[in-house]
């Protein structure tokens, strides 16, 4: 089923712009290019030191932090991980700045890889705050802009470093205000909007025209009121983040397989909500999230007045019993969060999801190494690179990735071929960065050229994973496909670093994940066609 392409109303296109910016700002840094050739000169570190502690501790960090960061998100809500993950990136600036040693160069990569698992949660966080038929548009601007403010980082940061007097040095204090801008849009952002009903992202296939929202303004109202009486629409309070989820009593008999999914207590999660449902609501079968159950509206009207009756019976409580509440709160919304794990293989139960995940596992892993190996290979072969106006180029290979997709990725989003393409495009381009070593401008382009394919098809890739979720879920299962990927390059890296492996030898390895995921995400994409028609 091919989705169609949906205009934008003002409020999401505000929503979106405010997340977009976020992601700008925080990625818009003059210093990036030059990091290797800071740590070398100004730090005194060796291409040793980088290739073997250095930028491995990067992966390992992500590694140790990926899943962990994904269930606490789930936990906790994406907020408070995101603001943890702006924190980080503070961390990164002052200690990049002031410290020497190559401890504290590694603690950068902790720091950093922390950072950049949170931007997961970000995008997961953007999806929270739009309907699923604006996933595409909202996934490839996002990407985009992150790009974009790589862009005009690694562009403001050559311009600094060729027509200014100033040292390396200045470059990363340049970086570290606009990462404190980021921070600032980001807390304008989080208090000036709030999440939609989770009931418009909880439906299957949700970029088709057939079942996407008619109304968002509606949502909670029931279907007569909003004057379309012929789609029977309904409520299903939910124990998660506070939200409804708003489903077609028509399409809950397809999901009746799914009503086994593993069921928590949800008594501190109703008092978290607040919410009831209407009364005149009915309740269809529908598979549940952990910590969700059916309520009727009489169920819904009963906790609302026992909610509220806590809350005065709390506000009597000393301060003492108060922080008690709050820590058992605290740790019942973790075990929560773990027991999503509980329910992950059947969040994979779709056929899209499943072959955008398989190419996720392989190309998110390649991407991670080509950017942790490409400066120092390029350093270790030319004289005077620009690395700026290269880092620039690889970036605007990314935005354009994503942007030229605007228009035409939501006729191809549904597809699994789609998948299969993008894995043989990026193994493809992969094998052609081996043989073009010999021109500084030809190696560059090509470089471009892989970013904008891994780029472009990761913005279409976050899309239809998201909007084919049935319960949501988005940060666990884009930390949970990472995680996977990056365990896979921990492995690799280890076996490389063991042997002393140089950096020529991290782009040959890189070429062969990236050969082996594309028959990979062929032959599963082959096998769901014949499973199906079988």
């Amino acid at each position: 089923m091919t989705g169609a392409r949906v205009p934008l109303e003002r409020w999401v296109v505000v929503r979106i712009a405010l997340v977009c910016a976020v992601a700008f700002f925080i990625n818009c840094q003059p210093s990036e290019p030059y990091l290797t050739q800071y740590l070398q000169e100004n730090k005194n570190l060796t291409e040793a030191q980088l290739d073997e502690t250095v930028w491995p501790a990067d992966l390992y960090a992500s590694l140790a932090f990926m899943l962990p960061v994904g269930i606490a998100a789930e936990a906790l809500g994406y907020v408070p991980i995101i603001f943890l993950g702006l924190l980080c990136r503070e961390a990164t600036r002052v200690v990049l700045i002031f410290s020497k040693s190559l401890t504290m160069m590694v603690v950068t990569q902790v720091t950093y890889a922390v950072a950049s698992i949170a931007n997961s949660v970000l995008l997961s966080y953007l999806f929270t705050l739009v309907p699923p038929s604006s996933f595409v548009t909202a996934s490839l601007l996002f990407k985009a802009a992150y790009a974009a403010g790589n862009v005009a980082g690694s562009a403001l940061g050559q311009l600094i470093f060729d027509h200014a007097d100033v040292s390396l040095t200045t470059l990363f204090y340049v970086s570290w205000g606009f990462t404190s801008l980021g921070l600032g849009v980001f807390l304008v952002t989080c208090t000036r909007t709030s999440a939609l009903p989770r009931s418009v992202h909880s439906v299957p296939s949700a970029l088709s025209p057939s079942q996407r929202e008619r109304r968002l303004p509606n949502i909670g109202v029931n279907s007569s009121d909003s004057g379309d009486s012929g789609d029977e629409d309904c409520l299903l309070t939910t124990g998660n983040h506070g939200h409804h989820r708003l489903i077609n009593a028509s399409a809950s008999s397809d999901d009746d397989d799914d009503d086994d999914d593993a069921h928590a207590d949800d008594s501190e999660a109703d008092q978290d909500n607040g919410s009831s449902s209407n009364n005149s609501t009915t309740v269809e079968s529908f598979p549940l999230l952990p910590g969700e159950r059916h309520h009727s509206a009489a169920d819904a009207r009963a906790r609302q007045g026992a909610a509220g009756a806590s809350m005065r019976h709390s506000s009597s409580n000393n301060s003492s019993s108060g922080s008690s509440s709050t820590g058992s709160a605290l740790r019942k919304k973790l075990a929560r969060g773990v027991s999503w794990l509980g329910t992950l293989a059947a969040l994979y139960r779709d056929p899209l999801v499943l072959v955008w995940t398989v190419w996720w596992t392989f190309a998110y892993g390649a991407y991670v190494l080509f950017g942790n190996y490409y400066q120092t290979l390029l350093y270790n072969h030319y004289s005077n690179v620009p690395f700026g106006w290269i880092e620039c180029g690889v970036e605007v290979g990314g935005a354009m990735g994503n942007l030229l997709q605007l228009c035409v990725a939501h006729r191809y989003v549904n597809s699994t071929a789609a998948a299969c393409v993008a894995a043989v495009l990026l193994a493809a381009t992969a094998g052609l960065s081996q043989v073009v070593w010999r021109d500084m401008a030809v190696a560059a382009a090509v470089l471009c050229l892989f970013a904008a394919i891994y780029k472009g098809s990761m913005g279409v890739a976050s899309a239809s994973v998201a909007a084919h979720l049935k319960h949501g879920a988005y940060a666990l299962v884009f930390t949970a496909n990472s995680f996977v990927s990056l365990s896979i390059m921990a492995a690799v890296s280890a076996v490389a670093t063991s042997l002393h492996a140089d950096t020529l030898a991290f782009f040959r390895i890189i070429l062969c994940i990236a050969g082996i995921g594309a028959l990979t995400v062929t032959l599963t994409a082959v096998a769901l066609v014949f499973s199906r028609s079988a």
